[in-house]
């Protein structure tokens, strides 16, 4: 029934996807956000319609770079506000959610992840109804394809994408690249199952209150650098951060292998070329644009 949920395509078929489908969207985070309402998915005949299973794929790949860069924003904002105050309990939510749109990147770019398919406001413009479900694409099964859907069942999306995100990673043909992701999800000090990262407690905030810090508690731009570079020197004393950027670097590379592999000009639209110019231009004045041309060369080559 739930065929092909927790697999992933081989990147050969990810590569050909990309390329035939000439990259990513041009559209505005408006009509991006609103495109699977737009195709009504909820509608089985609309979910096995070629042209919207194209479409799909497309704005799957889309979706993704968009998550990819939320990720570098809230690991950012972390570093950023650790630099400025000691709130160790917000900075590790920041951390966490880096990981959890890191999550959503990679699922994204496998064409799965969870969407809100139908939004129906009230006339005192509250949302009345918001059907969001578990979306995936099936791999081909006598030359078809068809997009799947299932409710979210129990637990909090957070859980639940966390686990998703695992299943497949698993089945990755690059899983064992990223070693330090394999460890994440076996360590209980770190996986999310036992490690309530979201959960802002009163010992938390009494911490935060009472604590006076003797040392700047955020790592500095080089330390970064070799948290990134998988330097074992500083991840024993900057764990929180290493395990941010190893998630992140799983969508850096998915996207930096699609490139390398995109046989025509250049993937890119005016809206990834505005998103990487505006990341980039933001983090000029925050000090901390060098992390990023480190870690995506590749992503950044087609910025003028």
């Amino acid at each position: 029934m739930y065929e092909h949920r927790s697999t992933t395509f081989n990147f050969k078929t990810l590569s050909a996807s990309f390329n035939k489908y000439k990259g990513y969207y041009n559209l505005d985070n408006l009509n991006l956000g609103n495109a699977l309402e737009t195709w009504n998915l909820l509608e089985e005949t609309n979910r096995e319609d070629i042209n919207i299973i194209a479409n799909y794929q497309k704005w799957s790949f889309t979706a993704s770079f968009l998550q990819m860069l939320n990720a570098w924003q809230w690991f950012f904002s972390g570093i950023l506000l650790g630099r400025q105050a000691y709130l160790p309990a917000q900075i590790l939510q920041m951390y966490y959610y880096s990981i959890f749109f890191s999550y959503g990147a990679f699922l994204s770019a496998n064409f799965k992840g969870n969407y809100s398919l139908k939004v129906e406001i009230g006339q005192d413009r509250k949302v009345k109804t918001k059907n969001r479900k578990e979306v995936w694409l099936s791999q081909e099964t006598n030359n078809k394809s068809q997009i799947m859907i299932k409710d979210q069942g129990s637990g909090g999306e957070h859980e639940i994408r966390a686990k998703w995100f695992y299943e497949v990673f698993k089945n990755w043909d690059f899983k064992d690249d990223h070693p330090q992701v394999l460890s994440f999800i076996a360590s209980r000090d770190f996986h999310s199952d036992s490690r309530n990262f979201y959960t802002y407690s009163l010992s938390d905030i009494a911490e935060e209150l009472y604590e006076v810090p003797k040392m700047q508690s955020s790592p500095s731009n080089d330390i970064l650098i070799s948290l990134w570079n998988r330097e074992i020197d500083w991840v024993e004393y900057f764990p929180e951060e290493f395990w941010a950027l190893e998630h992140i670097k799983v969508a850096v590379d998915l996207h930096t292998r699609l490139l390398k592999g995109y046989d025509k000009e250049s993937p890119y639209t005016q809206q990834q070329i505005l998103l990487l110019e505006n990341l980039c231009n933001h983090h000029i004045h925050t000090g901390l644009i060098e992390i990023i041309r480190i870690a995506m060369p590749t992503i950044l080559q087609m910025l003028k």
